[in-house]
């Protein structure tokens, strides 16, 4: 299992592939990726085809093939209409402070 608490760089993405290359599959290996700069840029591209890894993107502007995109929509809308009731009742809002 690969994990990652910090954030995403091209060399994290690296060391994925190395990872999965590491397992020794005798599948072809295609990763399906977004249009991320850090996972389309020259040192990811170039050890994938070393490794002999396929990496696939998502078509740009496909919010429906990201699942992360899906989960953040899902979120924004409960959010949004999650607290829909006034903390205190209108009555004391219109009360002078004192």
């Amino acid at each position: 299992m690969v994990t990652n608490d910090t954030y995403i760089t091209a060399d994290s993405v690296c060391d994925l592939l190395r990872r999965i290359a590491m397992l020794n599959l005798d599948v072809p290996i295609t990763l399906v990726m977004d249009n991320a700069r850090y996972q389309k840029c020259t040192i990811v591209t170039a050890l994938a085809s070393q490794l002999n890894i396929e990496l696939l993107y998502l078509p740009a502007y496909s919010p429906n093939l990201n699942l992360i995109e899906r989960l953040w929509k899902f979120v924004k809308k409960k959010c949004s209409t999650r607290n829909t009731t006034p903390i205190l009742p209108s009555s004391e809002l219109q009360s002078p402070i004192a």
